[in-house]
């Protein structure tokens, strides 16, 4: 039987970690499990004894400083590649496996594609009496519709990443890792994207589902269409936009580009509070982007 690795990203919320580690230990399929610790300075490792959780299957690595979810993802996963797991299942904290056979039905739609490359992740639902998504799925919230459109159990040319993602090894060791210089947001897109142009096929698997808040923004509608508008921190603001920018240039057609940096603006000039400072943060991250620099410190207090 094929070894995977669960690897979850966590800081400082030790109470939605247990719940997922829980749901984990209830898989009918094997694997074990790796918390990825982004040195929280709450008593994570405390709170993971006093349930019981930290058995032979659960590793908990304390990071000695916080790389963002983007560094914890890259670590973690290659911790994980170098301790010979074939696969790993990526997840943040606050999400978890609905069903004991979450991962069961992940493994069984891998024997019913042919694809040497693939990513496969579970349908990612905010309310479980509806499948309402957490996040747009081909520009739908709809799952009901999502698994209508399925063949054969499987949605393809889309994932939620990373929320109960597979993905194996010999992809990992043939693309590389999260780009950790992202520190946070967009390193999953950076991620698909270029599993993507490696020639990897993406699927979700819609009788797998998984769990996750949902993804509450305001949006308002711009020449017929809908811009999410950020009510980020400063810093996150500028993250985003960088991100953006950068797996746009890298990835995405000349106009995809130009939609995805007016929408990062205009996004910043209807929010409510610090418009003109999230103009300018925005506009430092897309200029950033572009050129590849991250050089800059973030100031976390912003």
């Amino acid at each position: 039987m094929e070894r995977i690795c669960a690897v979850i990203v966590t800081y400082n919320r030790p109470e939605l970690l247990c719940r997922c580690v829980e749901h984990l230990l209830a898989q009918t399929y094997p694997l074990d499990i790796l918390i990825y610790d982004n040195h929280s300075t709450k008593d994570t490792k405390g709170a993971l004894a006093e349930k019981n959780l930290l058995c032979e299957r659960v590793t908990y690595h304390y990071a000695e400083h916080n790389s963002g979810g983007a560094g914890g993802f890259h670590d973690g996963t290659k911790m994980a590649v170098e301790q010979g797991y074939d696969y790993v299942w990526l997840m943040d904290d606050d999400g978890y496996a609905v069903q004991d056979s979450t991962l069961e039905r992940i493994m069984a739609a891998r024997e019913r594609i042919a694809d040497e490359l693939f990513i496969l992740n579970s349908l990612v639902i905010c309310d479980t009496e509806s499948l309402r998504l957490s996040f747009s799925l081909d520009r739908s919230f709809d799952g009901r519709q999502i698994t209508a459109d399925a063949k054969d159990g499987l949605y393809c040319g889309a994932v939620n990443p990373f929320n109960g993602t597979l993905i194996p090894t010999t992809l990992i060791k043939q693309i590389g890792y999260t780009r950790r210089e992202y520190f946070i947001y967009g390193d999953e897109t950076e991620y698909t994207l270029r599993s993507k142009a490696a020639g990897a096929q993406l699927y979700t698997v819609v009788d797998s589902l998984y769990y996750h808040p949902a993804y509450v923004v305001a949006t308002k509608r711009f020449f017929h269409k809908k811009i999410a508008i950020s009510e980020l921190p400063l810093w996150k603001t500028y993250c985003m936009a960088r991100n953006s920018a950068h797996y746009a240039k890298q990835y995405l057609s000349l106009g995809w580009r130009v939609r995805k940096k007016a929408g990062l603006i205009i996004s910043a000039l209807y929010a409510k509070k610090k418009k003109w400072a999230k103009l300018r943060e925005t506009l430092r991250g897309i200029r950033d982007g572009e050129r590849g620099d991250f050089s800059r410190v973030l100031d976390l207090s912003k």
